[in-house]
Order: C-alpha cells, then sequence, then structure tokens
C-alpha cells in the first residue's frame, strides 16, 4: 500500500462538492454527481473521466466551501491533473465531456477549462477513509 496521504472534498452527504445534485439544478449535471462511500471505491461516471483529490491538506482545506467536509483516502492510478472546468461556465455538460474525450485521444485539452487548484491530482479510483475535517 502506498503510504502517501491523499484528501478528497465532498459535501456533508458524500457527494461531488462541485457537481452535486442538490447544489446543481440541472438534470444533465445530476448524470455527473459521484456519491462517495466510506471504506467502499467509488469510480468516475463518465467513461474515460477522473475523480478529483488533493495530495495536500492545506490545498483541500482552501477549497473547501460551505459545509464541505475533508476525507483521508486511498486512491487509484493518481496523474497530476492538468485542466478543470468552472461549474459555472455555459455549456458545463458538453465541455466536461470532450475534456475526457480529448484527453483519451491525447488531444489538447487544456483550452477547455482553467488550471486546477494547488496539488489536484486525478484519479481512477477513491475510498474515503476517516473524516479530517470537520473534526
Amino acid at each position: 500500500m502506498n503510504n502517501k496521504r491523499y484528501y478528497k472534498v465532498v459535501s456533508p452527504d458524500l457527494q461531488s462538492c462541485r457537481l452535486n445534485s442538490k447544489f446543481m439544478e440541472n438534470d444533465t449535471i445530476k448524470n455527473f454527481t459521484v456519491q462517495y462511500e466510506i471504506d467502499g471505491w467509488v469510480y468516475p461516471r463518465l467513461k474515460h473521466s477522473k475523480l478529483f483529490v488533493f495530495s495536500d491538506l492545506h490545498s483541500a482545506l482552501n477549497f473547501v466551501m460551505g459545509k464541505d467536509q475533508i476525507y483521508e483516502c486511498e486512491i487509484k492510478n493518481p496523474t497530476r491533473a492538468y485542466v478543470v472546468i468552472s461549474v459555472w461556465t455555459s455549456n458545463l455538460r458538453n465541455k466536461i465531456i470532450n475534456v475526457w474525450k480529448l484527453r483519451k485521444n491525447k488531444k489538447r485539452y487544456i483550452d477547455q477549462g482553467h488550471s486546477p487548484p494547488t496539488h489536484t491530482v486525478w484519479c481512477d479510483g477513491v475510498k474515503l477513509i476517516k473524516k479530517v475535517y470537520p473534526v
């Protein structure tokens, strides 16, 4: 087992904190919402996409909004994150799909979004281990 620590920011009901089905009213966006589990592996809902975590607790704390929570987690296949898309962008669903299609085909996709928060890591799977914020 890798001793590197990773941190996932989630809503109080353990959903994706920004693409949250309660936070976003758009039905197409709700299809991207990931429901996390404690001690259970969770994977992206969109084929070829990744989940986002932080490799640094301080960076995760800077990302927290409102009642968000942070969990220490295990992850599968960590990769440096190169781009994120604002949830406030127009045509969000198509941009999300396009970024992952371009990435899969090894094409340029950075112009589809913006730089991710510091210490953001992409991964193929996340297992929440223990809550570290708030305690």
